[in-house]
């Protein structure tokens, strides 16, 4: 079809066209085809331009498709940083299409990384706990700071350990100059002490 567009007709939705000008506002040219552009009217039998899809009668992107608004989305999907992303629990391929502030896990869902406020263990990345309302990792998991750590966790070198006189399993879940006795972290030879029982076995706790 064509219609009369500011004194010129032009080519509509699933019409020949050999150029982009020769097709109505909101509308591309395609293979030689005028197809509908993000965000116009399209119906059932009209195919929208590239890979949006006609949903509600609006040609909208899909997930990591370019948008303005949300509105130009396709339905579960937000618009973010100029691109439709899903929200946390929502679907994911990559780190790209979830909403900033959250990571693809995994299973292939957008979740809150470590260090994060939730409220749910759901919330939280694959391997993350929601302790105290963090999400929290377990003994040698990677981290920013000790709020993406377990409780009686800290980030040591970017790995959460565990600290002087918790519980361990081995030498390489304590912190750094520490090692395990008896399923406890104690301090090594050097290493800060408060009182006798804070150093390993044959050690003391001495002040200078």
């Amino acid at each position: 079809g064509r219609l009369c567009e500011r004194g010129q007709c032009r080519v509509v939705a699933g019409g020949a066209c050999a150029a982009a000008g020769v097709c109505a506002d909101g509308y591309a040219c395609e293979a030689g085809v005028c197809r509908a552009a993000l965000g116009t009217t399209c119906s059932a039998r009209d195919r929208c331009a590239g890979a949006l899809v006609c949903e509600d009668g609006l040609c909208r992107s899909a997930r990591g498709g370019a948008c303005a608004s949300t509105q130009q989305c396709i339905h579960g999907l937000v618009c973010n940083e100029r691109l439709c992303r899903s929200t946390a629990g929502g679907a994911c391929l990559d780190a790209r299409q979830c909403v900033t502030g959250t990571v693809c896990d995994g299973a292939g869902a957008c979740r809150l990384p470590s260090g994060a406020a939730c409220a749910a263990a759901t919330d939280c990345a694959a391997g993350l706990m929601c302790e105290r309302g963090r999400c929290r990792g377990p003994v040698g998991s990677t981290c920013m700071t000790s709020d993406g750590c377990g409780l009686d966790l800290v980030c040591d070198a970017g790995r959460c350990r565990a600290a002087n006189g918790t519980t361990c399993a081995g030498a390489t879940d304590c912190v750094a100059g520490h090692v395990c006795v008896e399923s406890v972290c104690r301090a090594d030879w050097g290493r800060q002490c408060r009182v006798p029982v804070d150093c390993a076995p044959r050690l003391t706790c001495e002040s200078d």
